[in-house]
């Protein structure tokens, strides 16, 4: 192809818009352009038709020298998966990435203090200030003891991860400050973090080339307390 082109977001579904980002601009602006019919597509040495979704005929767009293509369109020609959510308001490109429960992953030494969540009741949490408590699909528990005694090789429970790279999941410290530690299998440190008592947050972890994971917590000293580790997933 003589003339480079660039592809940007600007079909979605049946319609052909301009997403902001392109510009380096959030929101929405209206702009003059040109809805180049004449420009000729040629993909693999083959004349292109570039369609919609609802097989009707669709153009390039020129606009201040650069060129823009209907993204379901070329998506559907490289055969590349094309999806518009719109929770997030944005138009996905690729395969999706599943995610798999953690605690449906074989795992081993489970304890009385770090154990899957069988309550139902513990499934729901209300963070410091929020006015409602939010509910939670599964989990994990861990008690901690006082201070640095809680992080052990014998309250600890694995899981198996091999052939996993990352991990998120979200940490609320139900009972007490909680210095979060997460291990692979042979007890090195993958990621550490702190969170106080009656905070929520979310977390994402590299953990590539680890074979197993334990997720644990120590508390201030002298001091006991609770941490919860909601909807723990990796891929």
């Amino acid at each position: 192809m003589k003339r480079k082109l660039i592809v940007a977001v600007i079909a979605i579904c049946a319609n052909l818009l301009l997403i902001g980002g392109v510009f380096a601009f959030s929101g929405k602006r209206d702009i003059s352009a040109l809805l180049n019919g004449d420009l000729k597509i040629i993909f693999n040495g083959e004349e292109q038709v570039l369609k919609n979704a609802n097989g009707e005929r669709v153009y390039p767009i020129s606009y201040e020298g650069t060129t823009y293509l209907p993204v379901r369109a070329v998506a559907n020609l490289v055969k590349l998966p094309v999806s518009y959510n719109q929770e997030k308001y944005a138009v996905e490109l690729g395969s999706k990435v599943e995610y798999t429960n953690l605690v449906d992953l074989k795992h081993e030494r489970a304890t009385k203090y770090n154990y899957i969540i069988n309550d139902d009741s513990l499934l729901s949490f209300r963070a410091k200030g929020s006015t409602d408590a939010k509910r939670y699909n599964n989990g994990l528990i861990f008690n901690m003891l006082t201070g640095a005694f809680s992080d052990s090789e014998y309250t600890r429970c694995y899981f198996d991860v091999d052939g996993f790279s990352d991990l998120k999941f979200t940490i609320a410290a139900k009972k007490n400050f909680a210095n979060v530690v997460v291990y692979d299998e042979n007890s090195s440190l993958i990621a550490t973090f702190d969170v106080e008592e009656g905070n929520v947050i979310e977390k994402e972890i590299r953990i590539k080339g680890a074979k197993k994971i334990a997720i644990v917590a120590n508390t201030k000293q002298s001091q006991q307390g609770q941490m919860m580790i909601y909807e723990p997933m990796v891929k």
